[in-house]
């Protein structure tokens, strides 16, 4: 064998090994991003809400992998808004969750006052992430 084809076919080898390593990494990465995310309501805008009546709702959290989700604590950024019912539980591969939220703005709103405020969700495995949904709207 001569050098040329030497050279040739240590080229070769070199490319289709790196091409591997990373078809292997990009594999890897891939089945990650799958196992670390929820997919949920981004934002629940509420529209106009009268300033002495409650309005509830709902926040969807959907686990499209094969890994069981643990949903630490949900919780609120303002007194005004609660969640009704669990504040900690167990996303199933595959299932889908509603949250119940409440919002009241009698208790720290104003008529005209613009709705801003978040709903937190704390997953703690398989790996640790915050996620949080908008809550927007207008009292009236």
């Amino acid at each position: 064998m001569n050098k040329q084809s030497l050279i040739l076919l240590s080229v070769i080898l070199t490319f289709s090994s790196m091409l591997v390593l990373y078809n292997l990494r990009s594999s890897e990465l891939r089945n990650k991003a799958i196992v670390s995310n929820l997919l949920i309501t981004k934002e629940a805008d509420l529209g106009n809400v009268h300033l002495n009546s409650k309005k509830e709702f709902g926040i969807s959290l959907s686990n499209p992998t094969k890994k069981d989700f643990t949903v630490a604590k949900v919780y609120t950024s303002c007194g005004c808004t609660k969640v009704v019912g669990e504040t900690a539980f167990i996303i199933k591969q595959g299932e889908t969750v509603n949250v119940k939220v409440e919002f009241d703005p009698s208790s720290m709103h104003q008529k005209g006052d613009s709705i801003n405020h978040e709903v937190y969700f704390l997953v703690t495995s398989p790996i640790e992430k915050e996620y949080k949904a908008r809550i927007t709207g207008k009292v009236i």
